[in-house]
């Protein structure tokens, strides 16, 4: 029997966040006898366009994405405005197995949403209880970006 085989699409994987997410997907999909192939930028956001272009270009193999029994898109890694919405578009123009976005709303896949609130304030909570620090400072990232949204709420209920 042939070896089932997920297709995962990224960018930047070599982050620390992306890092933790991808050892433990892979332990779990090399456990249940599964491969795993990594489509991936070097990085999230492109700075001069000739960069973007080549950089994405590693997603034109998704045109091959019928030798997949499953595709897993890291959306938000995925930052060089326009490029999620074109793998999105083909891989619902040409796939027909499961795809699965994660950490971005999907108007045609299912997708989850990473919980960055709980964590955060269980943080700062620790750090007033614990530790009894009072001034504490929030660097939280791009400030229209949900997972921003997310630490600043938690920040702003610990401090309450």
């Amino acid at each position: 029997m042939a070896r089932k085989r997920i297709g995962v699409v990224a960018a930047q994987i070599d982050e620390n966040n992306q890092n933790l997410f991808l050892q433990g997907f892979l332990n779990e999909a090399f456990a249940s006898n599964f491969d795993v192939c990594i489509f991936s930028k070097y990085l999230k956001i492109q700075n001069n366009p000739a960069r973007e272009l080549g950089d994405s270009n590693i997603y034109n193999l998704l045109d091959n994405c019928s030798l997949f029994d499953a595709i897993i898109i890291l959306a938000d890694t995925i930052q060089t405005p326009g490029i999620y919405e074109s793998i999105e578009k083909k891989l619902h123009s040409l796939y027909k197995g499961p795809v699965l976005v994660v950490d971005k709303e999907s108007s045609v896949f299912p997708y989850i949403m990473m919980d960055y609130y709980t964590s955060f304030k269980l943080l700062i909570d620790h750090l007033i209880d614990e530790h009894n620090y009072s001034n504490i400072v929030l660097l939280d990232g791009y400030q229209s970006h949900p997972h921003s949204i997310q630490r600043l709420n938690a920040y702003k209920d610990s401090l309450l």
